[in-house]
């Protein structure tokens, strides 16, 4: 049997129709499902959404062309490739069928070469609609992001100029009186600040950059990358009384990304780690950076969360875009993450259990 991951519905109330029609498209490795009639259809549909169908036209009770007109005016099962299999040759009832939404017809009996054929072209069809919609998609992801960049950065740039005359004002100020010790405290505290900010913003300009730039061939240091990471997270980390316990080998090797891609990977595994610990007692964060005999290195982070049970957080689950902003402006959800690590020759997996809290893995290349 060939390898095929296509499911295909058979929809006739004929049970030698059913068989026969099955047998040929497991012959060809399709995995194959059965209705009898309309409402087992929708039924099964409900549960397992198929890649094409084979409709009767006549079927007692609903008929197929109720079938098909009910199936493409849902949304959802819209584009759903139809074959309707069927005897009748009048010309206005196939022009009904076109009209309902049908792809195409196939006469009963039918011949294997064409049922073949026609289901191998539709599922094609189908596929490329698929990878445009997709393409369309994170067009408008890359758009709505630049976009965000922009306004973004022109506020940084904003709060650069008043922080630049702050700096000036504790210099002029500290000079002024050089003797007042509790002023002189006072400022220090200031420019500890003011410094904070400045590393927020520096920070902040490299992750802009992060969510918009297409992987790279580049090089970077992943200590680096995550101590910049924890930087910019880390009056969240510590509003939400989190501890960071890191455990990473020594001499880590340059892994094979940008290291403003990298950020923005850092960046949503500590955000689905803080969002899942809200309300958990004594939450804790554990990142382990290890290497492989195989050139690569393995990154890992844990929360302690043992009441979730699986992995429902929502940046995982999210979108690929959202207009939902995290404080640091995260503005995409862990979708594009996993995209920028799966182009970069990397893989990211998700593994969580009760009583013992979710570990997400990144698996990155090294130069």
């Amino acid at each position: 049997m060939k390898p095929n991951t296509h499911t295909v519905l058979i929809v006739d109330d004929d049970s030698f129709q059913q068989e026969f029609l099955k047998i040929l498209l497991e012959a060809e490795g399709y995995k194959v499902i059965i209705a009898a009639n309309g409402p087992q259809a929708f039924a099964t549909i409900s549960e397992n959404i198929p890649d094409l169908i084979l409709l009767d036209l006549i079927m007692p009770g609903l008929s197929g062309f109720q079938v098909a007109q009910k199936l493409k005016e849902d949304p959802e099962t819209r584009q759903i490739p139809i074959v309707v299999t069927t005897s009748i040759d009048e010309h206005d009832k196939r022009i009904q069928a076109l009209e309902i939404g049908v792809d195409d017809f196939l006469n009963k009996p039918a011949n294997r070469i064409e049922l073949l054929v026609r289901v191998k072209n539709l599922l094609q069809s189908r596929a490329y609609f698929k990878q445009l919609q997709n393409r369309q998609a994170h067009l408008l992801q890359l758009e709505n992001l630049a976009s965000v960049g922009t306004l973004i950065t022109s506020v940084t740039n904003e709060i650069n100029k008043p922080l630049q005359k702050l700096q000036a004002a504790i210099g002029q100020a500290q000079t002024l009186s050089p003797d007042n010790n509790q002023l002189a405290e006072l400022l220090a505290q200031a420019t500890g600040q003011i410094e904070r900010i400045d590393l927020v913003v520096h920070n902040m300009g490299l992750y802009i950059k992060s969510i918009s730039n297409q992987p790279s061939t580049e090089s970077c240091d992943i200590k680096q990358v995550l101590k910049q990471v924890l930087e910019l997270l880390d009056s969240k980390m510590k509003a939400a009384n989190i501890h960071i316990e890191t455990d990473i080998a020594a001499n880590l090797p340059p892994v094979m990304c940008g290291s403003e891609g990298l950020m923005h990977v850092l960046v949503h595994l500590l955000l689905n780690a803080h969002n899942a610990l809200q309300g958990c007692p004594q939450p804790r964060i554990k990142i382990n950076i290890k290497p492989t005999d195989d050139h690569q290195l393995v990154l890992s982070v844990c929360d302690n969360n043992a009441d979730i049970a699986e992995n429902m957080y929502s940046l995982i689950s999210a979108p690929l875009f959202s207009t939902k902003l995290p404080d640091v402006c995260a503005g995409l959800g862990l979708a594009l993450a996993c995209h920028f690590i799966e182009k970069s020759g990397g893989s990211i997996s998700v593994d969580s259990a009760v009583g013992r809290g979710c570990c997400m893995k990144a698996v990155l290349q090294t130069a």
